[in-house]
């Protein structure tokens, strides 16, 4: 059987799906055992942002490369086309650190969230049937607060 390596950006790809699940999942069990506070979510973030510090230096080379590369390779087009994508980003970046205003964001993902942390722990709502779904994902948001 032939193995191949994934490329670099295929490994980037991975490694932050893994990580993210990683996390959430990681958010679930202190839940489970009732660790929910922010002194801690802090401490696990640190202590995974000081694992990566080393895999974060090495993204940014590996960017820093590519961009130079396709600054060298490609004419005006190509410039054109990166000055857009930048703009384009920019753009989604202001809508991603933008206040939420839907009811489902503002009742399920977020208020459910702060509903657990604000108790510590994961229990169950009898007033809000989202409380029984396991958050996974939706842990993440608890970052936030």
């Amino acid at each position: 059987m032939r193995s191949t390596s994934l490329s670099v950006e295929w490994k980037g790809v991975v490694s932050q799906a893994v990580g993210f699940g990683v996390l959430s999942y990681l958010i679930v069990l202190l839940g489970v055992l009732g660790y929910l506070r922010p002194g801690v979510f802090w401490m696990v973030y640190g202590a995974l942002l000081l694992l990566s510090i080393v895999k974060i230096r090495d993204w940014l080379g590996w960017v820093k490369s590519i961009l130079a590369r396709f600054s060298e390779e490609t004419g005006w087009l190509g410039r054109s086309a990166l000055i857009l994508g930048a703009i384009y980003f920019f753009i989604l970046l202001i809508g991603s650190v933008a206040p939420e205003v839907g009811t489902d964001a503002l009742c399920y993902h977020l208020g459910t969230s702060k509903a657990f942390l604000s108790e510590g722990r994961l229990f169950y709502s009898p007033y809000d049937i989202n409380s029984i779904f396991p958050f996974f994902q939706q842990m993440l948001y608890l970052f936030g607060f």
